[in-house]
This record gives structure tokens, sequence and C-alpha cells, in this order.
């Protein structure tokens, strides 16, 4: 899928996404879906993939997550952490989630 090529769908009253990404990472289709879905009310978003791959990615989309109050990251043995991430890059991805 190429976010792309597709107009932004919104989703103004979900308020929890759970989204799986596998170990391929932010050069595969994987993100695609956080580009085109626009959740403004989320309030809860759970993430499974590393750690690394899931900061990176939800920093390179950029898009923030205002009324998210709850925010978990399932680091599974399957996806497994391949660096540290910079600290500029963590701050940024905080900066994403300002109500956690």
């Amino acid at each position: 899928m190429n976010a792309g090529n597709h107009p932004p769908i919104e989703l103004p009253y979900v308020l929890a996404l759970d989204v799986c990404f596998d170990r391929h990472g932010i050069c595969s289709d994987n993100w695609s879906v956080l580009y085109i879905l626009d959740v403004p009310a989320v309030e809860s978003l759970t993430i499974h993939s590393s750690t690394h791959v899931a900061i990176e990615g939800l920093t390179r989309i950029g898009r923030v997550y205002p009324h998210v109050q709850l925010f978990m990251l399932v680091n599974d043995s399957d996806y497994g952490d391949v660096g540290d991430t910079p600290v500029t890059l963590a701050l940024n991805f905080i900066s994403l989630l300002p109500d956690v």
C-alpha cells in the first residue's frame, strides 16, 4: 500500500487503536496504515513492534496524538531491537504524545 496515493481516512470515533507490525521495519508497507488513518479522538494506542522501529516510524510520520492517554509498546521477542534510539529522536517521539 502506498500511502501517498490515498487520501486520509478519518475515523473520528475510534477511541482505541491496536496495530501490529512485522519485523521488516519502516521500510516496508507496515507504516502506511498510520499515514492514511486519521484518528483524532484516539485515547489508547498500542503498537506491537520493536522499540526502535516504533519510535522511528511514528516520528517519521510526525502525526501528533493529542488525546492519547495510554500508549503501550508491545516489544515481543519476535521483533528484537537492533540498535539504540538517539536522544533527539526519542524526544521528538515523546512530543507526539503530549497527554501521556
